[in-house]
């Protein structure tokens, strides 16, 4: 006995295949832009509130790499041989 997920793909596939292809529904246009323009505004909501979580997290993010990134620049300096 054949499981109906796979009879239900291989009816798709080999017998249905043209009917799909010629049917086939898809996201608009609009439907994409009114998606992007929905990111948009949550992301600029998110970074433009100056005392969300959100922006106090990013702010604690960005401070370690910054201070990371200039300890190894520190290091790396202190690591030249000095020209004499």
């Amino acid at each position: 006995m054949i499981p109906a997920f796979f009879k239900k793909a291989y009816d798709l596939i080999f017998l249905g295949g043209e009917n799909m292809l010629r049917n086939k529904q898809g996201q608009s246009t609009i439907e994409y832009v009114i998606l992007v323009a929905g990111v948009i505004l949550v992301i600029i909501w998110f970074v433009g509130n100056q005392s969300s979580p959100f922006q106090n997290s990013l702010n604690s993010t960005l401070q370690q790499a910054t201070n990371g990134m200039e300890d190894m620049a520190n290091r790396l300096r202190e690591s030249r041989p000095t020209a004499t």
